[in-house]
């Protein structure tokens, strides 16, 4: 099997946790695909995860009857080797979006320390907040951000502040699995991109699961934040497909 073979179900297992402590949250999961509703009516925050060809088609028209039985926007991704499923999403009325880098950056490689921002775990009421607002950054509602926010004990999950003067900046989500390290929500405050935050949150969180024996991270990259993961020694070992169903 292929990195990317490998690591799509660490994907969808990690998606799935970070929207479970969602009220409206629904999962149905095979052996090849995850259907994973968050309930919330905002892109990202409803997706289909097809890992291969077989079940494909069935699995799009299930995503598709129920999400638009809920009335959800769904994102779906398509791994390469469910690339003959393309011809379905067309027919069920999802649109191409583009792809979605799956990158990953191995235990051999080294990250340059950085200090700019103060890192914090985000634990409480307050630090939370603070964090639902810089992922939700005018692209989403900061009230579904609010819902989905909290993950539940017990799934591996810790939420990270980048703190600049006390003033949280930036944000990162991060999913262990067996020394597997998700890389997930990462956002920075608009009026504080490319001053670095973002950059010194992330080198200080791969250098805290390193120092806890994490072997290797993941991410799936925006076309925004791609070069910086570049810069950090991340290698894309694939595409998403990217197919929306019923939102921009």
């Amino acid at each position: 099997m292929d990195e990317f073979g490998e690591l799509a179900p660490f994907f969808a297992r990690a998606a799935a946790d970070l929207l479970s402590g969602a009220p409206g949250f629904h999962q149905e999961a095979t052996a090849h695909s995850a259907l994973i509703l968050s309930g919330e009516p905002s892109p990202a925050l409803n997706m289909l995860i097809i890992l291969s060809a077989a079940e494909a088609g069935q699995r799009l028209a299930a995503g598709a009857e129920a999400t638009r039985r809920r009335g959800l926007p769904l994102l779906t991704l398509l791994a390469p080797g469910a690339a003959p499923a393309e011809t379905d999403a067309g027919r069920l009325g999802f649109g191409r979006i583009g792809t979605m880098p799956l990158m990953v950056l191995c235990p051999e490689t080294p990250v340059a320390a950085d200090d700019r921002c103060t890192i914090m775990r985000a634990t409480d009421a307050a630090m939370l907040e603070q964090v639902a607002a810089l992922r939700a950054g005018g692209r989403y509602p900061l009230e579904a951000m609010r819902r989905v926010v909290e993950p539940p004990a017990g799934r591996g999950i810790e939420i990270f502040l980048g703190l600049a003067e006390g003033v949280p900046v930036s944000t990162v989500a991060a999913v262990e699995v067996g020394g597997t390290v998700g890389i997930w929500w990462m956002a920075t405050d608009a009026a504080r991109q490319r001053q670095g935050f973002g950059r010194s949150l992330l080198v200080q969180v791969v250098g805290d699961y390193r120092a806890r024996g994490a072997e290797r991270f993941y991410l799936g990259a925006s076309e925004a934040g791609r070069p910086l993961y570049e810069r950090l020694g991340f290698e894309k070992v694939g595409d998403w497909g990217m197919w929306m169903l019923g939102a921009g």
